[in-house]
């Protein structure tokens, strides 16, 4: 099995400090008519129409629950070309490198066994755009390249259904990827499920927060997009 961890972004905490994964919550900018990622870090305001669902911290802790609950033999994150927002940074890292990066330190800490990490590296440029459907496409090919024909992709639940369309358009697309079979997880339902206790307060928040329906309202946008065919990445 290949596990992917899915959905991007990455910040800085502050301007030239350390990159992490997107919190819960992330302030974003505008880039022409569209939200996109700012490469540093912001203050969250509920308030500000910008603020949306983030979670690629939840992302790598949902997928370390997962590896822990099925042990796939490879895990990727963020896989695919470096987004704009950080190819405008000098000498910024891709976002594999930091997603990968902090899920191999859960799950040493967590004595989970290991699988193999594959990242992909900043000065890696396929000739293709960076979104959701190229990266489901670079988890698929990769998938093939294993001889590894069950994949499980994770991601935050508000992106689940359009992740489920890319899915769905990327194999009716690609007749040579049809073979491998794919299975979604949500994140908030993963940790939830391993441990309620910790994890059910902090997802509450989640989808109690103004940012959940906004959220949901870009991510139906972008559904209504694919399904027209002028769907458009701002990478």
């Amino acid at each position: 099995m290949v596990l992917a961890i899915f959905g991007r972004g990455v910040q800085q905490v502050r301007p030239r400090g350390s990159w992490e994964p997107t919190e819960d919550f992330e302030t974003q900018i505008h880039n022409g008519t569209v939200p996109a990622h700012s490469a540093v870090r912001l203050p969250i305001d509920q308030e500000n129409p910008l603020c949306l669902v983030g979670g690629g911290e939840l992302n790598i802790l949902a997928g370390v629950e997962l590896c822990r609950r099925f042990q796939p033999h490879v895990v990727v994150a963020a896989f695919g070309n470096r987004s704009k927002y950080l190819r405008d940074v000098p000498n910024s890292p891709s976002e594999s490198e930091v997603m990968s990066d902090r899920f191999l330190r859960e799950i040493r800490a967590g004595g989970i066994h290991e699988p193999e990490v594959v990242v992909w590296p900043r000065d890696r440029m396929a000739d293709a755009p960076s979104n959701s459907r190229q990266e489901i496409i670079n988890i698929l090919e990769l998938a093939l390249e294993k001889r590894l024909f069950q994949v499980g992709i994770v991601t935050v639940t508000v992106h689940v259904p359009r992740t489920a369309l890319f899915v769905s358009k990327v194999r009716e697309e690609n007749p040579h990827l049809r073979g491998v079979e794919v299975r979604l997880f949500g994140s908030e339902t993963a940790l939830v499920q391993a441990n309620p206790i910790i994890w059910a307060p902090r997802v509450a928040a989640i989808y109690q927060s103004p940012a959940f329906p906004r959220t949901a309202a870009f991510e139906q946008r972008g559904i209504e997009l694919v399904l027209k065919g002028e769907y458009r990445t701002t990478g």
